[in-house]
């Protein structure tokens, strides 16, 4: 990896120029070698046609490799916001987050665990979702009924020295223009993103791609591909023959013929045999009056990614209390089909755990990737999740899901969207609903879809490796994918910067048309 790097740091032309001029943006890094790649692109295209610097903030030290990396784009204005690089010319700054930190302890002593996540504000930014995902992504911390302890207050205090560091030089700094890459964890990107937008900032969100601006605190608590009612009009040139190719690409997903990550975990792969299982377990699915289909999240995996709005805790929460909820009603019967990437987190027996200490006879929770999602939906009445892609997927096949918070599709009314609680419960226990979708409907499902798979396959640079790019060969009806998933990209980059002209890659192109057409956006 190292050597890669070295390679293309010798020899990367594109070089920002210093200008005497305080006219400069803010890269934020994500650790991230496609990141970085994007993001040092972006900054070059505004330092070459809008004459900006660029300042970099990283929590990176300087010997570090990806600083190196930078660096060669000529980016030499590095700012660390680690407590671990703390100065003693910074003491405010010290004093004030660790007066904050004892405060905030007090208010979860009284108020409790449930009010930071929903609540926190600090320097008048909503905080909770972010420190708290970055808290349960490790060592299953989700289960946890307190956060008043040591893994949770290291990682409050570091939170805070983040925000207080980032908050003091965007003070500092008339910056014009932030860049980012993500706006989930308590990442530098998604820390800073709010800040800036608190501050009128415009943030350029850059994931591979894939480009947004945002100008609204708003837009940065929502998921980064949410699909809005006045997406399709405002888009039309991304739509050419949506509709034909969304229908191959479901037929192809829907029988395993996908190449995708998530697509084979769901579809692919050898999967027991739907009916044989039944019948091996004794159910008999015609005693029951209606048939629920719960799919949960895997516990540690960005919970908030979706969005702030959220009916429970985290995604454990939602899982615990809607079991206790469902084994109360005999007559549905329900199929739990983990997340499989929970075995990846290694929560594999969590769930089985669970449920098997409640001796339920109406549950029968799958083993863990075996069986097609496909079967799953198509056996079900009610299909249930937080705010996962089962969803859309069964309102492509005509069903309409029950959400526990916002999704990229959950603006679209193809899914209930329960308010509260109260309705969510009322909405699963429900025995006599039809929650059926009409043609329209399915169509709209099937655009969103489209809007989120495609999102990649708009660009297609000959440069930089796109982790999904999909496209579909109408009259061989074939699908055309690309998934690149290896952490080191510059082996791919150097090898096609052989060939390719970088100012001719369709990538440089769009992104330059992009940040000139909305240049009017920056501050």
């Amino acid at each position: 990896m190292k050597n890669e790097i070295k390679k293309f740091n010798l020899n990367n032309k594109l070089k920002l120029f210093n200008y005497n001029s305080d006219k400069k943006i803010l890269i934020t890094d994500r650790t991230r070698e496609d990141a970085i790649y994007i993001s040092s692109l972006a900054a070059y295209i505004y330092n070459k046609f809008f004459s900006f610097n660029a300042d970099l903030l990283a929590d990176l030290n300087e010997d570090h490799i990806y600083t190196k990396l930078y660096k060669s784009f000529n980016i030499k204005n590095i700012f660390n916001p680690s407590i671990s690089k703390f100065k003693f010319l910074n003491c405010n700054l010290i004093l004030h987050t660790v007066f904050s930190f004892f405060f905030i302890i007090l208010k979860i002593l009284f108020l409790g665990k449930k009010w930071f996540i929903k609540h926190f504000y600090y320097r008048n930014v909503y905080f909770g979702d972010l420190i708290y995902d970055g808290y349960i992504v490790k060592d299953f911390n989700f289960k946890n009924k307190s956060l008043i302890n040591l893994k949770f207050l290291k990682i409050l205090l570091i939170s805070l020295y983040k925000i207080n560091y980032i908050h003091s030089l965007l003070k500092k700094n008339n910056y014009s223009l932030v860049t980012c890459n993500t706006h989930i964890y308590n990442s530098v990107s998604a820390i800073t993103m709010r800040l800036a937008l608190k501050k009128k900032i415009p943030v350029l969100l850059l994931v591979n791609n894939y480009f947004k601006f945002y100008n609204k605190m708003s837009q940065s608590y929502d998921a980064h591909t949410k699909v809005y009612k006045n997406h399709f009009q405002l888009n039309k040139h991304k739509y050419i023959n949506w509709k034909k190719k969304i229908n191959v690409y479901l037929d192809k997903r829907f029988s395993g013929q996908s190449s995708q990550r998530e697509a084979i975990k769901a579809f692919g792969e050898k999967k027991l045999h739907f009916s044989n299982t039944l019948r091996k377990n004794n159910i008999v699915l015609k005693n029951y009056k209606r048939i629920g289909f719960f799919a949960p999240h895997a516990f540690s995996d960005s919970n908030y990614h979706g969005g702030i709005d959220f009916l429970f805790n985290d995604f454990y929460d939602q899982f615990r209390q809607t079991i206790d909820l469902i084994i109360k009603e005999k007559k549905i019967f329900w199929f739990i089909n983990p997340h499989p990437n929970s075995l990846m987190y290694k929560e594999e027996n969590i769930i089985q755990n669970y449920v098997k200490k409640l001796n339920a006879d109406n549950i029968f929770v799958c083993p863990i990737a075996k069986f097609s999602t496909i079967d799953l939906i198509k056996s079900s009445d009610i299909i249930l999740t937080g705010r996962g892609t089962v969803g859309i997927e069964a309102a492509c096949l005509g069903k309409k899901p029950i959400l526990a918070g916002s999704s990229y599709y959950s603006s679209m009314d193809i899914s209930h969207n329960p308010k509260d609680i109260n309705e969510y419960k009322k909405l699963i226990l429900n025995t006599n609903c039809n929650y059926l979708l009409n043609k329209n409907s399915i169509e709209i499902a099937k655009k969103s879809f489209f809007t989120h798979i495609f999102k990649n396959s708009h660009i297609k640079s000959k440069i930089l490796p796109c982790p999904s790019f999909i496209d579909v060969d109408l009259k061989k009806k074939k699908l055309l994918e690309e998934h690149y998933y290896k952490p080191n990209f510059f082996d791919k980059i150097n090898y096609n910067l052989k060939k390719n002209n970088i100012f001719n890659d369709e990538l440089y192109i769009e992104l330059k048309k992009f940040i000139i057409k909305n240049k009017k956006l920056i501050k």
